[in-house]
């Protein structure tokens, strides 16, 4: 029943992350024409559900299985972070929103995963010596002292109870098909539905991200080395489908479900952009969705510089490109 019930939450942030909007490209871009950060906050709001879900489920046993990586701050991130970020604005979005796409109907999209598996062919033939998913070392889990734990989970209580309210303010129970099919989910809705299943997720497998389980399967079979995850490639491959497969069947409930794969120009930046992203998340290791969904939340060292350093690239290739069109 395990594995199903998995596959269940990666299904429902498929169908959630097709309500909101889930791109980095586009955070940074409301930042600098807007002046807000509603969707970036909303980025947060994720990570610290999935840590208090986390935190939660570690406490209720030692029972659960955990393969999530975590890595010293080095160079290599900050040059992956800001490889991901020019490599997400030549694509028309970050990894995150190159998946929702696809599941959109947009094939045009798996250009942009062929760049990605590219960029892992190239480092493999040349061997460039990158700390990847299998040469990082990974350092051990933060010894944090008693009273410092005490007063994170305090806070995270306080948090989500703040969060609960706020979420279920108004709310009537009479109404739940018109939320539950609302073309477009609340920022705050969405980020506490996608952060408790990926809490669960990420808990129970580890990293299980579709960057991820991209990369690791192309290097496995290219280089012969074991994956390190604890659970078979298969149900990895699995979760990244389900995933896939919610954001197509709630583009098909919204009547936004259109195939489109007509070549165009755009097509090249696709290629460029998912070979950097690809690039980018073997240097950091990690795409924006394996920051977002598991090197955060596991409080991994290098995850927030490597996320900063992202969003400057993106800043600065989106100021770069506006000059450009001009």
């Amino acid at each position: 029943m395990m594995p199903s019930a998995l596959l269940i939450l990666a299904f429902t942030m498929g169908l959630v992350a097709n309500r909101t909007t889930l791109c980095a490209v586009m955070a940074v871009d409301e930042m600098r024409s807007k002046r807000k950060a509603k969707i970036l906050a909303s980025f947060g709001k994720v990570i610290l559900w999935a840590l208090a879900v986390s935190i939660l489920l570690r406490w209720l046993g030692d029972f659960v299985p955990i393969h999530s990586a975590r890595y010293a701050l080095n160079y290599h991130a900050i040059l992956g972070g800001i490889l991901l970020g020019i490599g997400a604005v030549c694509n028309g979005g970050c990894a995150l929103h190159t998946l929702i796409r696809l599941g959109r109907g947009d094939l045009g999209m798996l250009i942009s995963v062929l760049g990605m598996a590219a960029s892992v062919w190239l480092i493999t033939q040349t061997n460039i010596h990158i700390p990847d998913y299998l040469q990082a070392s990974e350092i051990p889990d933060i010894d944090i002292a008693p009273t410092y734990l005490k007063a994170m989970k305090t806070l995270l209580t306080l948090w989500i109870v703040v969060e609960f309210f706020r979420l279920f303010r108004g709310f009537k129970l009479t109404q739940w098909k018109q939320h539950l099919f609302a073309n477009r989910y609340r920022l705050s809705s969405a980020a506490a539905i996608l952060g408790i299943c990926n809490g669960v997720l990420f808990t129970i497998i580890g990293t299980w991200t579709y960057t991820y389980t991209l990369i690791t399967s192309i290097t496995e079979l290219m280089t012969q080395h074991e994956s390190p995850s604890l659970f078979s490639p298969l149900l990895l491959l699995s979760l990244s489908l389900t995933l896939l497969l919610g954001i197509a069947a709630s583009a098909i409930q919204k009547r936004n479900f259109l195939i489109a794969f007509r070549p165009s120009k755009s097509w090249i930046g696709y290629l460029v952009g998912g070979t950097l992203m690809g690039l980018g998340a073997q240097l950091i290791p990690g795409g924006n969705d394996v920051l977002l969904f598991n090197s955060i939340p596991e409080l991994s060292p290098h995850a927030i510089p490597a996320y900063i350093s992202m969003l400057l690239g993106i800043a600065i290739s989106l100021q770069i490109k506006q000059r450009f069109l001009k």
